[in-house]
Order: C-alpha cells, then sequence, then structure tokens
C-alpha cells in the first residue's frame, strides 16, 4: 500500500489506484498496478524524485521493479495520458 502522506509529497492522486503504462507496439500501451513506490534520489530545486516502483501482475504474474521520475509517473495518472502520448508526433 502507498501512504497517503507518499501520494503527497509526490503529487500522485490519493484516492485512487496508481497506474503505470508500458508501450508495446505501436500505440498500443499495457496498463499496470503500483504496488509500491520507494524514492530513490530527490532533484532539488525542482522537487522531482527519481523512483523505483513495484508492479503486480507483471509479465509472468510476478511483481517488477522500474525505475522512474516522479513527474513522468504523475502525468500517466491523467485521464487523457495515452490520448496525449499518441497525439505526439515522433
Amino acid at each position: 500500500m502507498i501512504s497517503k502522506d507518499l501520494r503527497k509529497q509526490l503529487k500522485l492522486p490519493v484516492t485512487k489506484e496508481i497506474v503505470y503504462y508500458r508501450r508495446l507496439r505501436g500505440k498500443e500501451y499495457v496498463k499496470f498496478d503500483v504496488e509500491s513506490i520507494e524514492i530513490l534520489e530527490q532533484y532539488n530545486p525542482s522537487g522531482s524524485y527519481s523512483l523505483q516502483i513495484v508492479l503486480s501482475e507483471s509479465l509472468l504474474n510476478e511483481s517488477e521493479k522500474v525505475k522512474i521520475l516522479s513527474d513522468f509517473l504523475v502525468e500517466m495518472q491523467k485521464p487523457t495520458f495515452i490520448q496525449d502520448t499518441n497525439d505526439v508526433n515522433y
């Protein structure tokens, strides 16, 4: 479980599950629930954090650890994340 205080510190939603999206092919994404979050480093003065998250029910039904920047994880929580990402032309 991810504490309310940690969620506030990282600017993550307090009342809903935290999710992580992984892009598979083209514009197809798979959604994973975040089981836990660990702060690895803080970048001042921006207030961003380097995080290690544990994904539940990942491939092969095993937990998986992923490193991610807190700002990007916050963006993934937005309902329009996939649409916004697909709108970017690479």
